[in-house]
């Protein structure tokens, strides 16, 4: 569970900045056989089960996310993650 921050994090920069596909491989790695096209899979199947309020839907989504990418926390601080998706 303490991983889900970074998540939602990264679905924060997502969803109110976009993100390109070079720029996601600097902080966070694909599961295996996964891609770029299954990250937009599942921002799009979390923005379907969430309800309307941003809040859930950014946790419906960061849940979606966990199935395709791969975020070590154990190798960054949350606040240097937080710094490292804002300095993009």
């Amino acid at each position: 569970m303490e991983n889900h921050r970074y998540y939602v994090a990264l679905v924060e920069r997502i969803f109110f900045e976009g993100i390109d596909a070079n720029s996601l491989e600097k902080v966070a790695g694909y599961k295996e056989g996964k891609s770029f096209q299954d990250l937009k899979e599942a921002v799009r199947l979390g923005l379907v089960e969430g309800p309307f309020e941003a809040g859930s839907q950014l946790g419906c989504i960061a849940s979606r996310l966990k199935e395709v990418l791969d975020i070590r926390p154990a190798e960054i601080s949350f606040h240097e993650y937080k710094d490292k998706l804002r300095a993009m």
